[in-house]
């Protein structure tokens, strides 16, 4: 409230001294149109009676002289106030000039910069969408819990729900293939699973050669110290990853080249060649 008080006093009191300054610049014009204008009558004046003499066509009237040199002294003097004057109406007109000038700037300014300033807010807006729908999935999350038979030990395993990197698939014991079949029927991947593990992968998913690799390496970046954690981690990393900049440029350069590579090999394996 102080500040856009502030502002408006500064309007205010700029308003008024442009105000001024345009009534200043008025009077200034009008009277340097009277004083041309009398010093060009004068002068009208003053040469034909200086013809009319000088072809004898009249005598030099001295009433007539004196006047003219009335109106000469008043007009003189005008110029003198004029110039007097003329300083500090130049320095005022500068001055808003100057003023005006860096309003002009300010507003060509506002022009070029706002849609960026609109586009990067609708930027932050949909980012916070996003961390705003990743809490609320973990809100969901942390409402469910595994089983009270799995220990703390095979919860926090590195090679647990993962996936990884590595060619072994992996077997999950036996508490862990009765939760995944409870939790996922006839629907989860891996050893003595209602789902084979594929034997000879061409290693052309993304989950399997990008995403649960660099998952992994994210949520244990730092030791897990409870079940809590790791979930939390679990449901943020994703975000994390969506938000790196120019990721999916990389990601599909690579797949690109993968494809590639895969054609070379004649459908065979090609890991060695990438």
């Amino acid at each position: 409230m102080l500040l856009i008080g502030g502002e408006e006093a500064w309007a205010i009191a700029g308003d008024a001294d442009k105000v001024r300054l345009n009534r200043e610049e008025d009077s200034y014009k009008q009277e340097m149109l009277r004083l041309e204008k009398d010093l060009t009558e004068l002068e009208s004046t003053v040469e034909e009676l200086r013809g009319n003499v000088i072809n004898r066509k009249t005598r030099v009237n001295m009433s007539d002289v004196e006047n003219m040199a009335l109106i000469l002294s008043k007009s003189s003097k005008t110029v003198a106030d004029l110039k007097v004057r003329f300083p500090s109406l130049q320095e005022g007109m500068k001055g808003l000039l100057a003023s005006e000038m860096e309003k002009v700037v300010r507003e060509e300014k506002f022009l070029k910069e706002e849609p960026e300033r609109l586009e990067s807010a609708l930027r932050r807006c949909k980012k916070l969408t996003g961390t705003l729908v990743t809490l609320k999935r973990l809100a969901s999350v942390q409402e469910q819990r595994l089983p009270p038979s799995a220990t703390p030990e095979s919860r926090l395993s590195p090679t647990m729900g993962l996936g990884g990197d590595s060619d072994t698939p992996i077997t999950p014991p036996a508490h862990g293939k009765a939760y995944l079949d409870r939790r996922f029927p006839d629907r989860w991947i891996g050893r003595g699973g209602p789902i084979a593990w594929p034997p000879r992968s061409p290693d052309l998913n993304p989950l399997d050669f990008y995403l649960w690799g660099h998952l992994k390496s994210l949520v244990y970046s730092s030791p897990v110290p409870d079940l809590e954690s790791l979930q939390n981690r679990i449901v943020a990393c994703p975000e994390d990853i969506h938000n790196t900049p120019g990721v999916w440029d990389r990601f599909r350069r690579s797949m690109r080249h993968r494809y590639e590579v895969c054609i070379q090999a004649g459908g065979g394996h090609f890991e060695h060649l990438l």
